[in-house]
């Protein structure tokens, strides 16, 4: 999430809203300088056709009630179907992006364990 938030204000854009809408939730919405919007929507896992139909549904509520002259969707997921690809593929104003996430652990070696405990000795009674 910081991650979309720390390119969005790189890019210079305005943060809109978050879960904005009634009935349907636009989970991040954006506007540039000249007042277009940009839809993200963002997946915790495989993002599917259904995903696009989402961000359209939610890119057509803002050019109804905003009336901007463009309005772009951004996928985020941590991965897209090859149905989803190749529908993409036909859309000019989405694109999918990918997220992955890794988490490493330090080589502990048994002499090291003390330093350990004393760094972390409240967790270790």
């Amino acid at each position: 999430m910081l991650m979309v938030y720390g390119l969005m204000l790189e890019k210079n854009l305005e943060f809109v809203d978050r879960q904005r809408g009634r009935d349907n939730r636009i989970d991040i919405t954006f506007k540039d300088d000249k007042g277009n919007f940009i839809v993200i929507e963002i997946k915790k896992g495989t993002a599917d056709i259904n995903t696009l139909n989402q961000v359209k549904r939610y890119m057509k509520e803002i050019m109804v009630k905003e009336a901007p002259e463009k309005v772009s969707g951004i996928i985020l997921c941590r991965k897209a179907d090859v149905e989803l690809r190749k529908a993409v593929k036909n859309e000019k104003n989405i694109l999918i992006d990918e997220y992955k996430f890794s988490i490493s652990f330090p080589k502990i070696e048994e002499k090291s364990c003390e330093g350990i405990k004393q760094k972390w000795g409240r967790f270790f009674p």
